[in-house]
């Protein structure tokens, strides 16, 4: 990445230590290769957990497990408790889980 970049106001004299850009542009599973247009388009980035308003907790769980590895389940449990409803979502949320129990009567 020995480049300068104008649209960003960087020169390459800026530009000595890079190492941590590309780490988190390989993190972002881009290559160096790539135009910078695409590093700069927030929309071109994946949407992660819901694809839209009607996603499901089995279509989140391949990517929220990924992310919050064992933690997804709790996450949507909990999401169900304070937000059963999903009020609260946008592409990247946790979708709620709503877990039936049986009352154990004493």
């Amino acid at each position: 990445m020995g480049h300068s970049f104008p649209e960003l106001g960087v020169e390459r004299d800026d530009c000595r230590e890079m190492t941590w850009i590309e780490s988190a542009v390989y993190a972002a599973g881009h290559t160096n290769s790539e135009p910078i247009e695409i590093l700069l388009d927030r929309g071109s980035q994946p949407k992660v957990f819901n694809e839209g308003s009607g996603s499901s907790y089995s279509e989140a769980k391949v990517w929220g497990e990924k992310y919050f590895k064992n933690n997804f389940r709790r996450l949507a449990m909990v999401k169900a408790e304070v937000d059963p409803g999903n009020f609260f979502s946008h592409e990247q949320s946790i979708p709620p889980l709503v877990v039936e129990t049986e009352k154990i009567s004493q």
